[in-house]
């Protein structure tokens, strides 16, 4: 897991040019992925450390409408 330089609330693994990307904004988590398995992996990590609510797909973060293409 690398952390970026420029945000410290994000994260991102890559590997063989697949990737999973973690964002952390005050009580909120935002995971997205290119690789479901390692995703999957990560989720039950935290699921072993914190309370967590899986709320869906995501529509609305930190005031930005997203959309999926």
């Amino acid at each position: 897991m690398i952390k970026s330089e420029f945000d410290h609330n994000l994260y991102a693994m890559i590997e063989e040019g697949r990737y999973v990307i973690i964002i952390f904004y005050v009580d909120d988590l935002m995971l997205t992925k290119d690789h479901l398995i390692k995703l999957t992996y990560i989720e039950k990590q935290f699921e072993r450390k914190f309370e967590m609510f899986h709320l869906g797909v995501m529509k609305v973060y930190i005031g930005v409408e997203l959309f999926i293409c």
